[in-house]
């Protein structure tokens, strides 16, 4: 927003102060000391949700007189920055080239014993061992009835 208003005269103790105040609770001002002249403000109102409407107004302590000698009393422009005249998202690209492998990972702790399995079937009968020594000749006997 840019705006300017040609004073002729005020008898405002804080100069010739207008304010340009938007529905919306904006209020940018503008002042001059000098009380007749040109008195201008500029600044960037963001609508959040339209419709929002503007006034510029006497922010003085006094009323001011407009010049008597312009034809254009004030102006006031409005510039609008239409950002919704983004067109829609294009195509997705191609999958770029897979990457280099990264290195191994630090080992995990050890998990928890597991059950006992079944017990097995027995096993076929081993081959016969070895004889073993001879043992000691035992004491003869009695001698038998005749």
């Amino acid at each position: 927003m840019n705006w300017w208003v040609a004073t002729q005269s005020s008898s405002s103790a804080n100069g010739v102060v207008f304010a340009l105040s938007s529905s919306q609770g904006d209020d940018l001002k503008g002042d001059s000391p000098v009380k007749t002249g040109v008195v201008s403000g500029i600044g960037i109102i963001e609508v959040a949700a339209s419709p929002v409407s503007v006034s510029l107004m006497n922010a003085g302590t006094a009323l001011v007189y407009l010049s008597a000698n312009v034809p254009v009393k004030a102006v006031l422009v409005v510039v609008q920055n239409d950002v919704s005249a983004v067109g829609p998202t294009g195509p997705t690209g191609m999958t770029g080239a897979t990457g280099t492998t990264g290195g191994t990972g630090a080992t995990g702790g050890t998990g928890a014993t597991g059950a006992t399995g079944a017990i097995g079937e027995t096993g076929g009968t081993g081959a016969t061992g070895a004889t073993g020594t001879t043992g000691a000749t035992g004491a003869t006997g009695a001698t038998g009835s005749t």
